[in-house]
């Protein structure tokens, strides 16, 4: 977990600061608002397959932020898929290994 939390990588300061107000403070993104450069950032615009994962338990990404997003692509190919676990437990527990990944790789394996 260390060497995972170290491998993050730097982000100029003034970057991180417009990323918390554009999208934590303002919710631009989800409101198809957020400009990326001169571009406008629409999420309707995204038409690939979308897996949606949700940890009802997540301490750092809350089914209440995480669900909008899913609803807010424009995909007609897309899963929402809500499990009883938290933020660590998606990836390392024995739920994930026997059923969260499962479905994940399933669902891809259908697209491939």
């Amino acid at each position: 977990m260390e060497k995972w939390l170290g491998d993050t990588p730097p982000i100029p300061g003034e970057l991180f600061k417009q990323w918390i107000k554009d999208i934590y403070q303002k919710n631009l993104l989800v409101q198809n608002k957020m400009h990326v450069g001169d571009e406008l950032v629409n999420l309707k615009n995204i038409d690939m397959p979308v897996f949606t994962q949700v940890a009802v338990g997540d301490h750092l990404v809350s089914p209440e932020c995480s669900m909008p997003l899913h609803y807010a692509v424009g995909s007609n190919d897309k899963i929402l898929k809500i499990y009883p676990t938290g933020h660590v437990g998606m990836i390392a527990s024995s739920l994930s290994q026997k059923k969260v990944l499962p479905e994940m790789g399933n669902w891809l394996s259908q697209r491939s």
